[in-house]
């Protein structure tokens, strides 16, 4: 896993965790507001560089780096779908690692039965990565703007099938831990008012579950389209909830 740093060093920090087949550049707008007044890290999720093995995993990759390079706390941890079931892991896994936390568009329900069919399904998305047809469509349903289409293509398909079977297989077991009650983090947890079902489901399960947590509906939006078609107004919101 790599960190890409923005900002100054000693400014209170962010870190911002993407969803599957982004990367840093999906933040990019976003890191050019808060690297005025804040030190911004995006990490870069194993699957690219190396084999994705496990959300655990990734997890404890940052939270090495927040030891090594924050030492062992950031001013903020957010992420989006994936990302955010990764963030959710490390919250678990340290309970003071944050003073808040930003948990967008997750989805804790997937449709059971499929990750018994991991091996095929990664196998045809990796075939079918190589079609702009395919990540166009992709692309869409993970919110992107039209004007990353050309990036998500070229991220998707550099991804392998193995990194894509250790996806869906996480994807589909993913829970959250019991631990995460733990967290005293002060957590928004924002789904599109467009999205499935099952994601409004997981923001009332994951504020059951954390303390000092908030839902936050975002009217006439699909899934992650806020912070990455609007990232004007998810900076804005970021501060309003930093000075509550």
């Amino acid at each position: 896993m790599r960190f890409v740093e923005y900002g100054n060093p000693k400014l209170p920090t962010i870190m911002l965790v993407h969803d599957i087949g982004l990367s840093y550049w999906a933040y990019a707008d976003i890191k050019e507001e808060l690297a005025k007044e804040y030190h911004v890290v995006l990490p870069i999720l194993d699957g690219i560089d190396e084999e994705f093995q496990s959300i655990e995993d990734e997890a404890n990759k940052i939270m090495m780096f927040i030891h090594n390079k924050c030492d062992g706390h950031v001013y903020a941890l957010g992420g989006l779908a994936f990302g955010a079931k990764i963030v959710l892991e490390v919250l678990s896994k340290n309970s003071n690692i944050a003073s808040y936390a930003i948990i967008e568009s997750v989805d804790l329900y997937p449709t059971k039965g499929l990750s018994s069919l991991a091996p095929k399904v990664a196998l045809s998305i990796s075939n079918l990565t190589k079609y702009r047809w395919f990540t166009s469509r992709q692309a869409a349903a993970t919110g992107l703007p039209k004007e990353l289409n050309t990036r998500y293509h070229e991220t998707l398909k550099s991804i392998s099938s193995i990194s894509f079977e250790h996806y869906i297989e996480e994807e589909y077991k993913f829970t959250l831990p019991p631990t995460l009650k733990n967290t005293s983090a002060r957590t928004l947890i924002i789904f599109g008012e467009k999205e499935p079902h099952n994601t409004r489901l997981s923001a009332r399960l994951i504020n059951e579950t954390i303390p000092y947590s908030q839902m936050y509906q975002i009217l006439g939006m699909t899934h992650g389209q806020f912070s990455l078609q609007y990232p004007h107004h998810y900076v804005r919101l970021l501060k309003r909830l930093f000075r509550n």
